[in-house]
């Protein structure tokens, strides 16, 4: 059995880049550079979204199998609805063969709830997913209808 690591740049760098320049903007400490940051990205108009990132460890997705990856908790502010669509990221930070589809995702109204995304590993190979990394984003859905 092989096991291919991914190497992933996430959005964390970005972040901490600019809550640095955010920091020296203003002349504040990083903690108070990071409180200001919170409140822009809560405040950010348009269409809401969470994003999707597997929780605090890495996940191994055997080959040839789909893995329900659990994310992190819903912010219930953006997320008030039952149901989300998941739009994946379109950088795919992780290697070729590991596929994560747009999909429906159930949401659940309890206080620490998590969403499940599936990911689909098409390799002969089991890959690890590292933890932190940007599956996509969640946007709400208004209604649910069956096809007829």
């Amino acid at each position: 059995m092989s096991l291919k690591s991914i190497n992933v740049s996430t959005d964390r760098t970005v972040e901490s880049k600019f809550v640095n320049s955010l920091g020296s903007a203003l002349d504040v400490g990083h903690k108070k550079a990071r409180a200001v940051y919170s409140v822009l990205e809560k405040q950010k108009s348009g269409s809401e979204s969470q994003t999707a990132i597997p929780r605090r460890h890495d996940v191994i997705n055997p080959k040839q199998k789909m893995v329900k990856v659990i994310c992190g908790k819903l912010n219930k502010n953006i997320l008030k609805e039952q149901y989300a669509v998941l739009e994946p990221n379109e950088n795919a930070p992780w290697s070729a063969g590991l596929q994560v589809k747009q999909q429906l995702v159930q949401l659940f109204t309890e206080d620490k709830a998590t969403s499940t995304v599936v990911v689909e590993n098409n390799t002969d190979d089991d890959i690890r997913l590292q933890n932190r990394t940007v599956l996509g984003w969640l946007y709400a859905v208004d209604a649910v209808k069956n096809a007829e």
